[in-house]
């Protein structure tokens, strides 16, 4: 309707800031978009093939955060950044292989203060290093405020060696890669056990480990998961069909499968087939499970900033785990789409 408003013939006289479409326009291209995440989604897809020079004018909260660490450095740590360092590593003439560095991600964040928040609890967790301009003068550093103060593990002057520190550093991988639910049972299970054995020293520190990771559960971590493995599913409405056996246009949904390279539009289904749907669904995912694919900054970018901020905007969105089943997954879709 707005097109056509802007198109009809310029009446005389009347003073507008807008420019004249009329006398400019020879054609014009459109698709149906039949929910507010497909119609963002296809507005940032076009803008970026046609002005990717200007995307951060189009879209200036467009940059998404994660959290950095670098295995393989002699003193690893965890720092958060706003960039991605994954390179494409050609293996032969046909074949390509995708690799991540030798920097792990985990991610994404929306803001950089989400990021910092969140990497701040990580480094309480497990008396992560938070000064590494002291770990260049290891193990014979004056250590900092914070090694003094006994909240690192304060391997830059020496009070832990290099190999407890690197198990430090692989018991904080092993959290960041692992449901968080998983390592909450496991320390509330050892506190109960510590205080039925008298050790309430140690049940207490259990304890405020226990309330740290309560914290992980807020909000503005809600999507964050190893790099890897960003995988989220969405459905949204889709175009009312004709569906044999029923009077009248059935509902339809329409998933979309959001990576960390890349948002697909899989072939809307009925809501009264969710079941078939959704294991087509399922299908797609796996496939792209299975291939490698570089993460792309702005497509995560774009996708942290919906998610995080999807205010109004209806339709279900999942974190895509090993755990997912077609049968459940048919019976949310049915329950959240339901008349």
């Amino acid at each position: 309707s707005q097109v056509r408003r802007r198109l009809q013939d310029d009446p005389g006289g009347e003073r507008t800031r807008r420019v004249r479409l009329r006398p400019v326009v020879e054609r014009i291209w459109f698709r149906r978009a039949y929910s507010a995440f497909e119609t963002q989604w296809a507005y940032f897809d076009i803008v970026r093939a046609v002005y990717p020079e200007r995307l951060g004018e189009f879209f200036p909260r467009l940059g998404a955060w994660f959290i950095r660490l670098d295995p393989e450095a002699e003193y690893p740590y965890f720092d958060k950044t706003n960039q991605l360092n994954i390179p494409v590593r050609q293996k032969s003439d046909d074949e390509v292989q995708v690799g991540s560095g030798k920097n792990l991600y985990w991610g994404p964040f929306a803001t950089k203060k989400s990021a910092g928040e969140f990497l701040e609890i990580l480094q309480d967790l497990f008396d992560l290093c938070r000064c590494p301009q002291f770990l260049a003068q290891a193990p014979c550093a004056s250590g900092c405020s914070y090694a003094q103060m006994g909240r690192c593990a304060a391997v830059c002057n020496g009070t832990v060696s290099t190999e407890r520190y690197r198990r430090i550093i692989n018991e904080a991988i092993d959290f960041l890669n692992r449901p968080m639910e998983e390592s909450r049972g496991a320390w509330e299970r050892h506190m109960k056990a510590s205080a039925a054995d008298l050790q309430f020293e140690k049940a207490q520190l259990l304890k405020n480990k226990i309330a740290l990771v309560q914290k992980l559960s807020a909000d503005a971590f809600s999507w964050v998961v190893p790099l890897a493995r960003f995988y989220v599913l969405v459905f949204q409405g889709g175009p009312r069909v004709k569906v044999a056996g029923r009077r009248g246009l059935a509902p339809t949904i329409s998933p979309f499968i959001i990576t960390a390279g890349r948002i697909s539009q899989i072939e809307p289904f009925p809501l009264s087939e969710a079941g078939s749907g959704v294991q087509s669904t399922l299908d797609h995912l796996h496939l792209k499970q299975m291939q490698s694919s570089p993460p792309e900054e702005s497509i995560l970018g774009w996708a942290a900033n919906f998610l995080y901020r999807k205010s109004g905007a209806r339709g279900l969105y999942l974190p895509a785990d090993e755990n997912l089943r077609a049968e459940d997954l048919a019976g949310k879709i049915e329950e959240h789409f339901a008349d």
